[in-house]
């Protein structure tokens, strides 16, 4: 059989002095001064502009090469080459011509 004691204490905190304020003299004397608050005119404010919606994107064209192609300037065989698609190759299509 197991047995157990234990002791209560009641603890109290100590007495400590009590100081007592002294009393202070203050002479200083506030006036309130009518201070004019500046106001502000309302302007009269544009409206928003609305923002455009953008147009949704189509999907472009592509073009695969399947033989050496000429890239040109322009729309004819009058301008002159800047490119070369080898076959396999692909580009988006900006243009046609009528």
């Amino acid at each position: 059989m197991a047995q157990a004691s234990f002791t209560i204490l009641r603890l109290e905190p100590e007495p400590t002095a009590t100081l007592e304020p002294t009393p202070t003299e203050t002479t200083s004397t506030l006036e309130a001064a009518a201070t004019p608050i500046p106001t502000v005119e309302p302007s009269a404010t544009p409206s928003p502009t609305p923002t455009p919606t953008p147009e949704p994107s189509q999907p472009q064209a592509r073009l695969t090469s399947t033989v050496n192609l000429n890239v040109r300037e322009g729309p004819g065989l009058e301008y002159a080459i800047i490119g070369l698609l080898r076959p396999g190759q692909s580009a988006y299509i900006i243009a046609v011509s009528p």
